[in-house]
């Protein structure tokens, strides 16, 4: 009996043994899958910022994009900064006359402060332009004017008809319907043109 009992004895701590080292294998295996677990919602989260401050860099970048097209588009309604920018207004309308067959001069030009405009960067140009041409020519600088994209404001136009012969001849509605056939029309221009100080 003696050997019964200390086999049975041995049984029982082997398999005690055996217990001990499943219990401890699993509390192994369960703190390796935990940590495991926590390292994973790590990630997720990490990948899930980096998305959302990817989205965030996406929708900035098309923000800037748009803000950039904005301001170019913006940008294009005034003469820029500088002395520079205003010549090639100046040029910009003297080639727009000559393209229409207009003979030209410029009268004035002046840089004028603008109290509506004060503390915003911007001011006024002043400018008074004459042309003399034939009337559908004159017609279509003067829808120049009304369409060019840069912020003006037209304060007066003055047109009157001449003769090559005569210094003046009041137009009728004959001369008018006729395109001023045989009349030289003159055109006297005063407007202000917003631009960047």
């Amino acid at each position: 009996m003696k050997t019964n009992q200390s086999g049975t004895k041995k049984l029982f701590i082997l398999s005690a043994v055996l217990l001990i080292l499943a219990i401890l294998g699993y509390m192994y295996v369960f703190t390796l899958i935990k940590n495991l677990s926590v390292q994973n919602a790590n990630l997720e989260t990490t990948y899930a910022q980096s998305l959302e401050s990817n989205t965030e860099l996406s929708e900035a970048k098309i923000a800037n994009d748009q803000g950039l097209s904005y301001k170019n588009q913006l940008s294009s309604h005034f003469i820029g900064q500088g002395d520079q920018a205003s010549l090639d207004f100046v040029n910009y309308l003297e080639k727009t006359a000559a393209s229409f067959g207009l003979q030209y001069s410029i009268e004035t030009v002046d840089a004028v402060d603008d109290p509506n405009l004060s503390g915003s960067g911007l001011g006024n140009i002043q400018i008074t332009f004459k042309t003399n041409g034939k009337w559908t020519d004159t017609i279509k600088f003067v829808s120049m004017l009304e369409n060019t994209p840069y912020s003006l404001n037209i304060a007066r136009i003055d047109l009157d008809v001449k003769t090559p012969t005569t210094s003046s001849k009041p137009a009728t509605v004959k001369n008018v319907s006729g395109a001023g056939a045989g009349y030289v029309w003159q055109g006297i221009y005063r407007f202000s043109v917003v631009k960047v100080k």
